[in-house]
């Protein structure tokens, strides 16, 4: 602004030169107010300047009002210049709250998406995890649970099937010693028995009582009196007859239970495998669950460092623009220092060639001007 301030005046001085040279103001003095004022814008750099300008302008006897003019032209282009930085700084304004909107708005939406993450992540991501986590302990129990219960199923199976054949052979062995007996009966009954076939009938019946009393005990007395009557030597044919009949009657009766015990070990059988089936399938699904969840987790997790990686990406984010608004606010707070006094020198060059002015404007300036000057 000064380079401004002394190319115009020194312009207007230049030119003044080469104007007709108008008669003096006659002699006299300036009141003490002014040569005050004259003395003090003097001690000012921008007074010095202008009034340095005016003496050589008024010893070059230029128009003193030449001169004035200048300065009022000079004011208006200060204004003006005051005028534009005001606009310039409300154009600086303008933009520095767009930006500051625009970070903040930034700001907003990482915040917005660090939030909204955090919340999927508490709500909804670590539920679903922990929820599959229960399920598959829950699911590995109940695999544990099927296989001892399969375990345990097959082992009593095992030992109901060796029951069965057990009483199945002394069964067979029972029906057996029947027939041995009712075969000594048959020819007992036919011929009076010898003493070795009376003593072999006696071992057989013995035999059968054994074995009777392994499967059928209910039927013990029954056969013990059977016993009893054929060991009698003297028992008549009518009697042995009635022994056998009787005898071919538990032989039907443990026949009919050896088939009752078959069906009963294939309806078991078949209980068993359906048992097995059963627990096979609870198993199998509970394995397809854990695998499942399996699965859910693995992804979960991937959902999980996915929704953390952008909330730290976003919180870094929110960092950077955190310190460009801080740059933004910072390069700002210059600005308006930088206008603030821009509009100071302005303002302060204004009053002075204001001051100046009303100076140059007194009557008795350039008298007072030479007479200072020895002219």
């Amino acid at each position: 602004m000064k380079a401004f301030i002394v190319c115009f005046l020194a312009l207007s001085v230049a030119f003044a030169a080469h104007e007709t040279v108008q008669p003096s103001i006659g002699a006299g003095g300036l009141s003490l107010a002014e040569i005050k004022k004259y003395n003090e814008l003097k001690e000012t750099k921008w007074g010095k300047i202008l009034i340095g300008l005016a003496e050589v302008h008024i010893q070059a006897s230029g128009p003193i009002q030449r001169l004035i003019q200048a300065l009022e032209d000079l004011i208006k282009e200060l204004n003006t210049a005051r005028s534009d930085e005001n606009n310039r700084y409300e154009s600086k304004r303008a933009t520095h709250e767009a930006n500051v909107q625009n970070i903040n708005s930034q700001i907003g939406a990482a915040n917005s998406e660090i939030n909204s993450n955090r919340v999927k992540i508490q709500s909804i991501l670590e539920p679903k995890k922990q929820q599959a986590q229960e399920d598959i302990a829950r699911d590995t129990q109940i695999v544990a649970e099927k296989q001892e219960n399969i375990r345990s199923a097959t082992s009593n199976r095992n030992k109901d099937h060796a029951d069965f054949e057990k009483r199945i052979a002394e069964h067979t062995e029972a029906i057996a010693a029947v027939d041995e007996s009712l075969q000594l009966l048959g020819t007992l009954a036919k011929n009076k028995p010898s003493l070795l076939e009376f003593k072999k009938a006696t071992m057989s019946f013995k035999k059968l009582e054994l074995q009777i009393r392994k499967t059928h005990v209910a039927e013990i007395p029954f056969v013990e009196a059977l016993i009893s009557l054929a060991m009698n030597q003297d028992v008549n044919q009518d009697i042995l007859n009635d022994i056998i009949q009787k005898l071919n009657k538990l032989r039907s009766r443990l026949a009919s239970s050896v088939q009752l015990e078959t069906e009963n070990e294939a309806a078991a059988v078949k209980a068993f495998d359906e048992l097995i089936v059963q627990l096979n399938k609870e198993i199998n699904d509970s394995k397809n669950n854990i695998q499942r969840n399996t699965v859910l987790i693995t992804e979960t997790d991937k959902a999980i460092k996915e929704s953390n990686n952008i909330i730290d990406k976003k919180t870094f984010e929110v960092e950077d623009l955190k310190a460009k608004l801080e740059a933004e606010q910072e390069s700002w707070r210059q600005e308006t220092t930088t206008h603030e006094e821009v509009i100071a020198e302005i303002d302060k060059e204004i009053d002075v060639v204001k001051q100046c002015k009303t100076l140059f404007e007194s009557k008795q300036f350039s008298s007072y001007v030479n007479s200072r000057l020895g002219a």
